[in-house]
This record gives C-alpha cells, sequence and structure tokens, in this order.
C-alpha cells in the first residue's frame, strides 16, 4: 500500500484572493485595476485603431467578438476589450472590430 503523497506549495507565495467580480485577483486585467493603465491603452486604441463613437447601426463595440462585459469595475454600457485591452463603451467603434459569430449562431438558433 502506498502512503499518501503530501505536497507543500512553494514559500512565499502570497495567497490569491477574490475580487468583487468572483475573479482572482491576478486574473483581473491590468487596465481594470490601474486607471492609467486603461487611459494609455485607449488612447492607443484611438491612436492605432481610429476608436471612438460609432454611427453605423449594425457595427459597434457591444456586438464585437472582443467585447467582454463580464469583468469587474465596470460601469452601465461599459465592456473590456480584450484585443486593446482598454474599458470601451458598447456604443463605441474602432478599425478592430469583428462581428461576435456566437452572438450570431446563438440569434440564429433563437429563430427557429
Amino acid at each position: 500500500m502506498k502512503s499518501p503523497v503530501i505536497m507543500i506549495g512553494l514559500l512565499g507565495k502570497k495567497p490569491m484572493h477574490k475580487s468583487e467580480g468572483g475573479l482572482l485577483e491576478s486574473e483581473m486585467p491590468e487596465a481594470l485595476a490601474d486607471e492609467s493603465v486603461n487611459k494609455a491603452n485607449k488612447a492607443n486604441a484611438v491612436l492605432k485603431a481610429n476608436y471612438g463613437p460609432s454611427e453605423d447601426k449594425m457595427r459597434y463595440c457591444g456586438n464585437c467578438e472582443y467585447f467582454n462585459m463580464e469583468m469587474p469595475n465596470l460601469g452601465k454600457r461599459e465592456g473590456y476589450c480584450e484585443l486593446w485591452e482598454f474599458k470601451c463603451m458598447d456604443s463605441g467603434l474602432c478599425a478592430a472590430y469583428e462581428f461576435d459569430k456566437e452572438e450570431e449562431e446563438y440569434s440564429e438558433e433563437e429563430e427557429d
């Protein structure tokens, strides 16, 4: 019969704590924890991808595949752009926009 194996964690490793949104702190993007990082990343998206308000009724951040509303520290109608790594508005748009195919498939299933 084998004896039980006891595993000891690395010494000095800090325990992880959950944030309000349920994510472990290490999983929360830096831009959501640090407003200066968020501003720098947003400025980068404006400069490189022309991020700004959308005038197109079909294309906007809210239905982009990179738009994530399931992050902590987001206000109403805000999401986290996983490509440019900043808080964006659901009504915004940038040149890197890609339609969320999962959303389209889900709505097609509802119509059947």
